[in-house]
């Protein structure tokens, strides 16, 4: 080290070549340190660029079967919609036939008139002009005339043999009001 003028000391050429070499040798330890730290971390970096290629085409798979099902998912919509207009429209024709059934039913059970007690044979040869003179031969005459016509009429087996109900369906009914 040399003194100059103003008081200072400076290093000589020496000394700093020498502090040169020391700083350079300690860089080399840490560039030795670090090349040993890169060798360590290289085969966990190839390990890690692996585990990442691998993911990548994992998710290109799930990617693409995620396609598949929102296709899938797309056809099923229109399925569903359609089966909903479908449904929609058979609801409507139920409730139409449903409420034509009972108005078809309380037109057939108005114009039926039902003997019951009827024994086998009573009825003769036909079952028409057995009813017929049956209702009309009864009680006041003129007024059940009035109200039907027998149209046809049959019988059907009750629920033991000896009695059978009698059914007659009339042509029209004539109810006046009085």
């Amino acid at each position: 080290m040399r003194i100059t003028a103003s008081g200072r000391q400076q290093a000589t050429e020496d000394e700093v070549a020498q502090e040169d070499e020391r700083s350079l040798g300690s860089i080399m330890v840490a560039i030795r340190g670090l090349r040993g730290s890169i060798s360590l971390i290289d085969p966990k970096l190839d390990a890690v660029t692996v585990e990442v290629i691998l993911l990548q085409a994992y998710f290109g798979k799930i990617s693409e079967k995620v396609k598949v099902v929102e296709t899938h998912i797309e056809g099923l919509l229109l399925v569903t919609k359609r089966l909903e207009e479908q449904v929609w429209s058979l609801t409507k024709q139920s409730t139409a036939m449903a409420a034509r059934l009972e108005d078809q039913e309380g037109r057939a059970s108005r114009n039926n008139i039902s003997i019951v007690r009827v024994s086998e044979g009573m009825e003769g040869q036909s079952v028409e002009l057995f009813v017929e003179d049956l209702v009309l031969n009864t009680q006041k005459p003129r007024r059940l005339s009035n109200f039907f016509t027998v149209e046809a009429a049959h019988r059907m087996p009750g629920e033991g043999l000896m009695e059978y109900r009698c059914t007659v369906q009339t042509i029209e009914r004539r109810w006046v009001a009085k």
